[in-house]
Order: structure tokens, then C-alpha cells, then sequence
């Protein structure tokens, strides 16, 4: 028999774990077939069948009550003996595959289903997503962890393990294989409309079968009952007189429909031998460029399918800003997009730019274009999610970064899983309390370069919590090690909430550096010639407190500071302007302009060819 029932056994008994439950899963789904049997498609039925399947699995799951005789979802066990074994499949079964059914018992629900189907059921990625009716990337995900937890279990390489698993052998339905097929297919055909009838007319020694014989033929294969060949092979049952009348013409014909072995073809008067094998060949012919077809269709849904397409809304609500209508009502999947182009095409245009290359005004368009889809979320949040920064403090804030990395991730097919998002929620709320904390000490004597300083560092801080959250596989989709905590480059940094506000301050040497801070401040706070000497002390603290990141660096990557080297010029900047407060004469106006100055001067040493 073809494995095509077999696979969907598998399928039904992987989403309903009860034989009985199964059985009828699969029953239904035949007579789904024969109620329609036009939509069966041309060439193999699988998977398009496994679909069906799944379908009356699930709807048969829907409708169930609790009941004692199914196995606990996620808890090791084994599976529990065949009431009916099928005998093949138990001298088949030793201690390995037993092992291995055991494992596969053990896996989370969302894991096992993705395994079986995927490599039990031999579905494709496509087709199992579509059955489970979850993304195709989610599903992938689900599969590629229950194969590594099975491999980490039974101490198998991944590549033996998945022959293992295409060979496991399947708990047997109730009535045994030959019994559930034959009734499955009785079932079926017991329920195609009278006009679908085989009927025959013989001319001579042939026998010429009307098109609907069509309903029939397409049934038989969707059921798995195969090719073998060159001629159909119907279930082994014992057909009526009526039957055998109507339908099988000669003995041949009835040796054929019980399953053994047929006369030779020779002498039959039908066709001779060469003329059946060349339509043989061709028919195969026909059927591998069918598949070929088929997966180029398939791999261009794949490419297209959108794994976010039945979400937009957020993943993360904590705090009392997840009430906000800007967070719950902004589309993160265009997002999540949007940032991906955002932060590629930075990326592309200062390589571009540091080989010397022209970069294309189509690159800025799209880059801007993308831009644009993200202001519009900072348009809503503006002056609603709390920061001291001028730019960019809410595209910053836990709750953005949580629900773009979330939306990120299940775009690239990695989501994030229940765990995952408790663990993010936690942490989340310890920022906001922190924050709060934060803003109870501040007073109107504050400056407000050290009210960023600290929203600066408690951002920081949730950023490298939120990576220890995440998988490897995710961090790697999501952390580019090239650019990662780059102002500028990385923009799920907190960089990026100074990083137009923050004067980068050049020279050959730390002195030229420490000339040029002198200048700035003496200019921006209307300091004197007769006072500019009292900045010396204060701009002399500020070299030794941004000594550790004065390192040479190319021109092009001035701008393109770290995280730590950011937070060592705010902590630097932070400290200099309490020394001016103490210690520069400074007008009101000067005073008042300090103390609400959002300015983080880092220092930066060009390397000399």
C-alpha cells in the first residue's frame, strides 16, 4: 500500500493523540473526497490531502470533551499497546523505535505536531503550516527545537535521527491497517453520488470506461491505494457478486483489485507490452514535471507567505503606556519592516561610503521611505512615553524596543515563546519602577544631561537583560555583530536617543579635543574672557573622565561611537556641568540654559595615515 494513508494517520493521530479520534479524523476526510472529488489535484494528493486531514482533526478537537484515553499532552510516556496490532509494525518496533516514540511523546504539543508532520507525515514546511494553520515560519521553528530536543535525548546525529523518524513506525489504527484502509475507502466510495458509478460498455475484447471513472481513479490515489506497476491496487477485501460483475471484467482485473499478483499483460488483446511501458513512461514523465512545477509553487508561497499577516497589534501592553492608543493601535508588523530596511540600508550606504563607492539616490529614497513608517508611530508617542531626550527617547523606551523585537522576530520566523514574553514583560515593569524611582529624585536643579545620563544607562541596562532573554539563533537574527551598539549603525541601541544631540569633538590629540570642548562651552553659556579660565579645571576633569575611551579611530567612523564610549562621555559631561554650576560665573540665563542642556560631548582621536 501507498504511504499515503499512512501519512495521513499520522497527521490525524499526531493532532488528536486517540486512535479513535484519529480514525475518524481520517474517515471524514475520505468522505470529504468523495463529496468532492474534483478538487482532488492532478499528480500526487499529498499533501493537499494531509490539509483535509488536519482540517477534520481540528475540528474534531474543537468539538471534544475531556476524555481519559488520550495521552497527556507533553508529559513522557510511552504509547499505550494497539487494541488491534498490526503485526508487521510490531516486528518492526524494537527498542530504538520505541525509544524514539517515547521521545517524540515527551516533546511540547507545538513541537510534536511539527515533527510528525513534517517528518513522520512528510508534509512540506508549507503544507504542514497550512494544516496546523499557524505561520510557516513558526512552524519551521517548531520543528528544527523537537528535532534538537530528540537529538539532545536520544544522543543521535540530526541527519540519522530524521531518516529515523521518516521510518518510525506509526501506532496502528483500531481494526488494523487493512481493516481501517478497507473501511476508509468503503466509507468513501459508499458516499460518491450515483451518477459517479463505474460503468462499462465492451467492444470486443476491450473494455472502455466512461469519464467518470475519473471520480474513482482520483479517489483511489488520494486514499493512497497507489500505482504499483502500471495498475491500480485496491484494498484487499472480498468484493460482492454485484461488484465483481459490474466492475472487474476478467480475473485479471480481480486479482488486481485483492492485492495479488496479476497475470502478465501479455496476450490480454488489450495493448501490447512496449505500448503500455512507453504510456507508462510518459505518464511518469508527465507526473515528475507535475511535482517540479508543484515546488516551484510551492517555493514561491513560501517566499510570500507573511508570518505576521494575522497580527499588527502588540505583543508587549505592561505599564500603564500599553494602554496607550499609539502602542496598541501602530501596525508593528510595517514596523518591524520598515526597521529592517531602515537599519540594512544605513548599513549598506556607510560601507558604500567608507570604499569610496557612489551610493544610489534609489538607496536614500527607500531608506527615507522606510523612515517615514517609523515616524509616524514617534508622531503619536511624542510627549506620551516619558524621556529627557530631545530625539528619539520613545523609539528607545522597553515597550517599543519589546514590541519591535517581537514583531522582528516572528518575521524572520523565530518568535518569541510564552516564557520569552513573561520574561520580557518582568522585565519591562522593573524598568518603569526603576524609572519612576528616577524621576522622584530629580528636582528642578537636576541638569537635564543627567536626567538622560541615567535614562540613558537604565535603557542600556534592559537592553543586554532583553538579550539574555533570547535564543542564540534569535540573538543572531537580531544582533548584528558588526554593528552592534554603534550610534548611528544599530538602531535598537539607546544610542540612537543622543545621537543627534551628542557633538562629537575631534583632534589629532587630547589636547586639541580639550581646546575645542573649552570653546563650546565658553560660547554656549556666554562665558568671558575675563572668566574662560575657570573652565580650565572643569574641562581638565572631563579629559580624565573620557581617558579610557580616547583611542584613534578612521574619520568615517567618528560618529559611529559604542554604547560604553556614549555612556562614559554622558557620565563625563554629567560631572563637568556640576563643576560649572559650582565653580563658572554664569548669568541666569546661562544657568538656566545648562541646566536644560541635553548635550553629551564625546571625544574622539583621528588616526593620522
Amino acid at each position: 500500500m501507498d504511504g499515503c494513508a499512512r501519512r495521513a494517520w499520522a497527521v490525524a493521530f499526531a493532532l488528536l493523540r486517540d486512535r479513535d479520534e484519529a480514525f475518524d479524523a481520517v474517515q471524514q476526510a475520505c468522505l470529504v473526497l468523495a463529496r468532492k472529488p474534483e478538487a482532488i489535484p492532478q499528480g500526487s494528493p499529498w499533501p493537499w490531502f494531509g490539509v483535509v486531514v488536519a482540517n477534520e482533526a481540528r475540528n474534531i478537537r474543537r468539538k471534544r470533551r475531556p476524555q481519559t484515553n488520550r495521552l497527556d499532552e507533553g508529559v513522557p510516556m510511552s504509547l499505550p499497546p494497539s487494541r488491534d496490532p498490526d503485526p508487521v509494525a510490531a516486528a518492526q518496533l524494537g527498542e530504538t523505535e520505541a525509544r524514539l516514540r517515547e521521545a517524540l511523546d515527551a516533546l511540547p504539543p507545538k513541537e510534536r505536531e511539527a515533527v510528525y508532520l513534517t517528518h513522520v507525515a512528510g508534509m512540506s514546511q508549507v503544507a504542514a503550516a497550512e494544516a496546523l494553520d499557524r505561520p510557516r515560519a513558526t512552524v519551521s521553528l517548531h520543528a528544527r527545537r523537537g528535532v534538537a530536543r530528540l537529538e539532545a535525548h536520544l544522543a543521535r546525529p540530526a541527519s540519522r535521527l530524521t531518516r529515523a523518524l521518516a521510518l518510525v513506525p506509526l501506532v496502528s489504527p483500531p481494526g488494523g491497517w487493512s481493516g481501517a484502509t478497507s473501511a476508509w475507502t468503503q466509507a468513501a466510495l459508499g458516499a460518491l453520488p450515483a451518477t459517479a458509478a463505474v460503468t462499462s460498455t465492451t467492444l470486443g475484447a476491450a473494455t472502455v470506461m466512461t469519464s467518470k471513472t475519473v471520480w474513482i481513479v482520483s479517489l483511489t490515489a488520494a486514499l493512497g491505494l497507489g500505482v504499483l506497476g502500471g495498475r491500480y491496487v485496491m484494498p484487499a477485501t472480498a468484493p460482492s457478486s454485484e461488484t465483481q460483475t459490474a466492475n472487474a471484467p476478467d480475473a485479471d482485473m480481480r486479482a488486481d483489485a485483492a492485492g495479488t499478483d496479476a497475470a502478465p499483460l501479455e496476450g490480454r488483446g488489450v495493448e501490447n507490452v512496449e505500448t503500455l511501458r512507453q504510456k507508462l513512461h510518459d505518464a511518469r514523465m508527465a507526473l515528475a514535471r507535475a511535482r517540479t512545477h508543484a515546488d516551484t509553487l510551492e517555493r514561491a508561497l513560501e517566499a510570500k507567505r507573511d508570518p505576521l499577516a494575522v497580527k499588527t497589534g502588540p505583543v508587549f501592553t505592561f505599564g500603564s503606556l500599553g494602554q496607550l492608543e499609539a502602542i496598541r493601535e501602530a501596525n508593528w508588523r510595517e514596523m518591524a519592516t520598515a526597521a529592517r530596511a531602515v537599519e540594512g540600508g544605513v548599513l549598506e550606504i556607510f560601507k558604500r561610503t567608507e570604499k569610496g563607492e557612489a551610493v544610489p539616490k534609489a538607496l536614500y529614497l527607500t531608506l527615507q521611505e522606510n523612515v517615514e513608517k517609523m515616524r509616524k508611530y514617534e508622531y503619536r508617542t511624542i510627549d506620551k512615553i516619558p524621556t529627557s531626550a530631545k530625539h528619539n527617547g520613545e523609539l528607545t523606551h522597553p515597550i517599543t524596543v519589546a514590541n519591535l523585537l517581537a514583531a522582528i522576530l516572528s518575521e524572520v520566523g523565530l518568535p518569541l515563546d510564552d516564557t520569552q514574553v513573561a520574561d520580557i514583560n518582568r522585565l519591562g515593569n522593573a524598568f518603569d519602577k526603576a524609572y519612576e524611582g528616577l524621576v522622584r529624585r530629580f528636582d528642578a536643579d537636576t541638569p537635564r544631561v543627567r536626567r538622560i545620563l541615567e535614562e540613558y544607562r537604565l535603557k542600556g541596562r534592559f537592553r543586554e537583560d532583553l538579550k539574555q532573554v533570547l535564543t542564540a539563533s534569535q540573538r543572531e537574527a537580531v544582533v548584528n555583530p558588526e554593528t552592534e551598539g554603534l550610534a548611528g549603525l544599530d538602531l535598537h541601541d539607546p544610542t540612537l536617543m543622543i545621537l543627534h544631540t551628542s557633538p562629537v569633538l575631534t583632534g589629532a590629540d587630547r589636547a586639541e579635543v580639550g581646546a575645542k570642548l573649552k570653546t563650546v562651552l565658553a560660547k554656549k553659556f556666554a562665558v568671558g574672557a575675563d572668566d574662560a579660565g575657570t573652565l580650565d579645571a572643569a574641562v581638565e576633569a572631563w579629559l580624565g573622565g573620557v581617558a579610557r575611551i580616547l583611542e584613534p579611530v578612521d574619520k568615517l567612523r567618528v560618529k559611529h561611537y559604542s554604547y560604553e564610549q556614549g555612556l562614559a562621555a554622558g557620565e563625563a559631561t554629567a560631572l563637568l556641568y556640576d563643576r560649572m554650576l559650582r565653580d563658572v560665573p554664569l548669568t541666569d540665563a546661562a544657568r538656566k540654559a545648562l541646566l536644560d542642556d541635553f548635550a553629551f560631548y564625546v571625544p574622539r582621536l583621528i588616526r593620522t595615515p
